[in-house]
């Protein structure tokens, strides 16, 4: 009988030990995720999406953000060029190094104005407008909601929103301390009127009180 109790309280603290090394274990945090990308600190090839304002980069091969020392110094100055009046986050290809807590770029290849072929960050839609050309990008990992007006070198940028569905479709509103915009996406055909590209979404913006039609893209979605 005394064999049988013991054997039973040997069994019950294995498994409240066993239990409570469960409890106490920590989730997984961005800066361990880091360190799984690339043990090896070795010198490659990356892809991905530099914000200038934060002095970020989102890798395109796991869409974390980390924090850059760019030793080349021209990356910067690429971007005013493009961006002379307000520097948006760009598409980038550069060498560099994924350490711990930081991204070292040791040389850089292109920098390019995001659109919806470039950016290797999922998204949920990106309208492209004609005449002019503005575009709009809405991106739930990126955090962003944002109409570019090419004509005035503009940005206007929201923080991302959750869509309401209606009957009208997908419903985006976002406002900031000056604008406000209202995004409304349809499952239908639509054409640019510029091109023979067939898109499988339009959309209706109004910014500030003005309004645009244009077609959208959903992110994996191919364009005939």
């Amino acid at each position: 009988m005394k064999h049988i109790f013991l054997s039973i309280l040997i069994v019950t603290s294995l498994l409240s030990c066993t239990h409570q090394n469960a409890d106490q274990a920590a989730p997984p945090t961005i800066d361990s995720l880091v360190v799984k990308r690339d043990t090896t600190l070795a010198i490659k090839d990356h892809k991905g999406i530099y914000n200038i304002k934060n002095n970020t980069i989102m890798l395109c091969d796991d869409s974390l953000s980390i924090s850059v020392i760019d030793e080349t110094k021209s990356l910067d100055t690429l971007i005013s060029k493009l961006f002379p009046n307000d520097p948006q986050p760009v598409y980038v290809e550069v060498k560099g190094i994924v350490q711990p807590k930081d991204f070292v770029i040791k040389e850089v290849f292109k920098v390019e104005q995001k659109n919806f072929r470039n950016t290797c960050i999922p998204y949920d839609f990106w309208c492209i407008g004609t005449e002019p050309f503005w575009n709009i990008q809405i991106s739930k990992i990126e955090n962003l909601i944002d109409f570019y007006d090419p004509m005035e070198l503009k940005n206007y940028h929201f923080e991302y929103t959750y869509p309401k569905n209606d009957k009208n479709g997908i419903v985006y509103t976002a406002k900031n301390k000056t604008d406000k915009i209202q995004i409304i996406i349809k499952a239908e055909a639509c054409s640019d009127g510029m091109s023979e590209r067939s898109y499988k979404h339009s959309a209706e913006i109004n910014l500030n009180g003005n309004s645009f039609k244009s077609c959208a893209i959903k992110h994996g979605e191919s364009i005939e």
